[in-house]
């Protein structure tokens, strides 16, 4: 009968066009789940930043370190031991969600870091019997080591003063 000039197994070529398929659809999927991922990292750090200037637990610290920070004695307000369990509470919970990589830890600093490292280094004005260097707050603790790597990582470039305020970003670190 009548032949086209060269034979060809169609099914052969119906199993590569179905694995092209199966790769594209497998590589779209994979960019969604990405994408996917990233909105959920940018929910919750919408969330928590909500929580960080509402909860007046959280914001009464707050407030008390950047009064520290100012030297303002004025608004210097030592905040009661509830509303500073709280607040390491609060950071606890954040540095669960960066071990799980729920969240990034180079973003978790970006955003929060700051007021860690400042809470964290003004220990010996928190009331005693907090227990700040005992078993239980080891998380908390733990969170403090990751914000002071994060910030060795993001800010490279010391002043010879090594003072916080003056360290360059190295923006190539920062990514959702």
């Amino acid at each position: 009968m009548g032949t086209i000039g060269c034979s060809v197994n169609w099914g052969s070529l119906a199993d590569w066009i179905t694995a092209v398929f199966a790769s594209a659809a497998f590589i779209l999927s994979v960019c969604e789940y990405k994408k996917h991922k990233k909105r959920e990292r940018v929910n919750h750090l919408t969330q928590l930043s909500i929580r960080f200037t509402t909860e007046s637990e959280i914001s009464s610290v707050v407030k008390y370190l950047e009064a520290l920070e100012d030297n303002n004695e004025k608004t210097m307000v030592l905040p009661n031991i509830h509303q500073i369990e709280m607040y390491m509470r609060f950071f606890e919970e954040i540095c669960c969600l960066v071990k799980s990589k729920a969240l990034k830890r180079n973003i978790v600093y970006y955003m929060f870091g700051h007021y860690v490292l400042v809470f964290a280094d003004n220990k010996e004005k928190w009331p005693s019997e907090l227990g700040y260097d005992k078993g239980y707050w080891q998380l908390f603790r733990d969170f403090v080591e990751m914000m002071r790597e994060a910030r060795n990582e993001l800010y490279p470039y010391k002043n010879e003063n090594n003072s916080v305020n003056e360290y360059k970003i190295n923006k190539t670190k920062i990514k959702l």
